[in-house]
Order: structure tokens, then sequence, then C-alpha cells
């Protein structure tokens, strides 16, 4: 239970993340979302995330429904069991009656403590998730390759230039994001970026700013490998 509970808790506060970055950009760009008419596909793609999160959110609202009456129907049961197998036994004198109410007595007692260590486990589970998403917020996993002579950054604007970019990501090596992309932004300068959803043009900005790392030094600063 509490191993599903942390996956639950994990998607839980993904889709809740989608959500919220969702819903702020469209506040950013509420003017945008007006001119064009398209509040009936941010409405669509609100119901999408919203819907993701009512899921997770349901799926552990019942999970946590079920470990209590899962609990406490082992703790009867172990009661069952010990006068099921104990009662016969104290009958034929193969154990005092006194063991038979000292085990029934036992059993009570730990059933409580067991109880709460269940949803102290289950607390700790949520807290490891959370812990989790906001490691991948503060502290991103960026890939830093073992090149010599690291160079520091310059201050002011740098030279910023991208030579026959390619890029693919992990989990689909043969669809490349990005083709051949060269462009050239003199420092201090100010370059628009255009392309239908799904372009690469968020890609683009992330393999400038090493959230990503090209396979080629494809993207120099000041002609230096960005990487």
């Amino acid at each position: 239970f509490i191993r599903r509970m942390f996956h639950l808790v994990h998607e839980m506060q993904a889709a809740l993340a989608a959500l919220s970055d969702l819903i702020l950009s469209s506040y950013q760009g509420v003017a945008t979302i007006q001119a064009f008419n398209a509040s009936e596909a941010f409405f669509e793609r609100f119901q999408v995330h919203n819907q993701q999160h009512l899921r997770a959110s349901l799926l552990r609202a019942q999970m946590r429904a079920a470990i209590g009456p899962v609990l406490a129907l082992t703790g009867s049961l172990n009661v069952f069991l010990l006068l099921y197998l104990g009662g016969p036994m104290a009958i034929r004198g193969e154990i005092s009656a006194g063991e038979l109410i000292a085990f029934t007595m036992l059993i009570a007692y730990v059933s409580g403590p067991l109880h709460s260590i269940s949803f102290l486990l289950a607390i700790f589970k949520q807290s490891q998730a959370a812990i989790e998403r906001v490691n991948e917020i503060m502290d991103p996993e960026i890939e830093r390759p073992d090149l010599p002579n690291p160079v520091p950054m310059s201050e002011g604007a740098p030279h910023i230039s991208v030579n026959q970019l390619s890029f693919s990501y992990p989990e689909a090596p043969d669809d490349q994001v990005l083709r051949d992309v060269t462009v050239d932004i003199p420092a201090s300068s100010t370059l628009g970026v255009f392309g239908p959803t799904g372009s690469g043009k968020t890609t683009l900005l992330r393999c400038i700013a090493r959230l990503y790392n090209p396979d080629d030094p494809a993207v120099r600063f000041n002609g230096t490998d960005v990487r």
C-alpha cells in the first residue's frame, strides 16, 4: 500500500505542477488568448490537466480509505486466529487460560502502534515524493561532461552562436526535435523565434541554457563551447 501510495502522490504532484504551469502561462498571456479567440483551446488543455490531477487525487483518496479497514480487519483476524487455534489448546490443557488472555491482550497492545506506524510511513512516503519534486526544480540533473579546462562565464551579455545544432530527446533518439539549426546572436541583440507548437522553440532555448546538453559543440558563448 505504501509503495503504491508513493507513486500516486508523485503522480498527483506532477499533475498539479503541470496544471499550475498552464494556469500561470495563461494568465501571463491572457491578452494573446483573447486576441486569437483561443479560450476554448485553453479550456480543453485545462480540462486534460485537471482530469489527470483529479484521477490521481481520487486514486490516492481510495488508497487511504482502504488502508484503515484493511488494518482493522487484520487486527481482528489475528484475534480470530488466536481464539480459533488457542481456544482448543486451552481446552486440552496445552496452554493455560491466562496465557491465552495474555496473547489476546498483547495483540490489542500491538495493533494500535502498528496502525499508527503505517500512517506515519504513508506520510513519510508523501514527504519523500514532495522532496523529489522540489529537487527536480531546485537541483535539475544537468549532465556535466568531463571536458578539460572549464572556462568561467564572462560578465555582460555574451555573443551566442549556434552552428548546425541537432538534438533528440533520450527517450526518442530517432526523432530529431532540432535539425541543423544555425543562428548567430551578437551580444546585447534581440532575436525573435517563431514557430508552431512542437517545432522546437523551447528545446532550442533549453540547449542554449544547458538544461539539455547537445552532443556536439554546436552552441558557443563568446566562442567557447557552452558545455
